[in-house]
């Protein structure tokens, strides 16, 4: 072999070496991270913001911090349930949920109601978003309350410091961008439509139901990245999203805080509402008729890193 050939392939050998060494570093960041892994493939960081699955994040809830009610199906890829109590988790009769993998602190037998496993893990999981930076009120450009009864109105993104309502049978289109609400936001009898938005919850609770046709997709960019609904853990305000197939949210809702319910009604024929990509909640209880669904096809399912586990 030439002079020139060896060089070349010593050359060749140390930038596999290299190579190996930048994926065996990365996958060491992403661990400690507290690894994000959907595929075969890590998550960087910026893929928090795409993420998918639920967790119910209340260590102290003595029962039913996850509850079922009615004829609820809750489909999600990967379910964790803070909990340490024995009724962490409590389904009716006709209830399913619809997961792969239900994490628990306690083993339980849900017998019929869970589709996949039950599995144990040395919890309890910690909120991947909790170092999120929400935005500043800017109380000098405040918008004050938005009140839409019908009509048909394209509103801006800015800080609602009264939050909004929606009813009278509105069409109510949001530009894309972070919308602050000081006092919630609620809806009846209205369709609410928007791309790139994201609903930042300071003060009030989130009911959005009433028939609402709703159709929320989150920003791809910026801080919010991911996120469609953000109610930080000092907001203990009640989350209700109800609704039937015409309900499509996707993105993350967020709101540690908060006990959040969930109601679905579809018929055999219909796929049911979208309720998110990944929720985070405090308690979270379903009920309906339907089957709801949480989690996106495209999205890595969340493995959160849990408490101690890199202290």
């Amino acid at each position: 072999m030439s002079t020139t050939a060896q060089l070349n392939c010593r050359r060749e050998r140390l930038v596999r070496r290299a190579l190996v060494v930048a994926l065996a570093c990365g996958a060491v960041a992403t661990a400690y991270r507290g690894a994000i892994v959907g595929r075969s493939n890590a998550a960087s960081t910026t893929d928090i913001g795409f993420v998918s699955g639920v967790m119910v994040l209340d260590s102290g809830a003595t029962s039913g911090a996850l509850s079922m009610n009615g004829n609820a199906r809750m489909k999600a890829p990967a379910i964790y349930v803070n909990s340490s109590s024995n009724s962490a988790v409590q389904v009716s009769h006709n209830t399913v949920l619809d997961t792969p993998n239900l994490y628990l602190l306690n083993a339980a037998s849900l017998g019929s109601s869970l589709t996949g496993t039950s599995r144990t893990f040395p919890g309890p999981a910690l909120d991947p978003y909790s170092g999120m930076s929400l935005p500043a009120t800017d109380t000098a450009h405040d918008l004050h309350t938005l009140s839409i009864n019908g009509g048909t109105q394209t509103i801006s993104p800015g800080y609602y410091s009264g939050g909004m309502s929606f009813g009278g049978n509105a069409i109510v289109t949001l530009n894309p961008g972070v919308y602050v609400l000081g006092n919630g936001i609620s809806t009846n009898n209205a369709t609410i439509r928007g791309d790139g938005v994201c609903l930042v919850i300071l003060g009030g609770r989130v009911n959005i139901g009433g028939n609402a046709i709703v159709n929320l997709t989150p920003p791809t960019s910026g801080n919010m990245i991911g996120v469609v609904i953000a109610q930080p853990a000092s907001n203990t305000n009640a989350v209700s999203l109800a609704g039937g197939s015409s309900m499509v949210v996707h993105g993350t809702i967020w709101a540690p805080g908060a006990a959040a319910s969930l109601g679905g009604n579809a018929s055999a024929s219909e796929t049911g509402p979208i309720m998110g990509d990944m929720v985070i909640v405090k308690t979270l209880s379903l009920s309906g008729s339907g089957s709801l669904n949480i989690g996106g096809q495209s999205r890595n399912i969340v493995q959160p890193q849990v408490s101690g586990q890199y202290d």
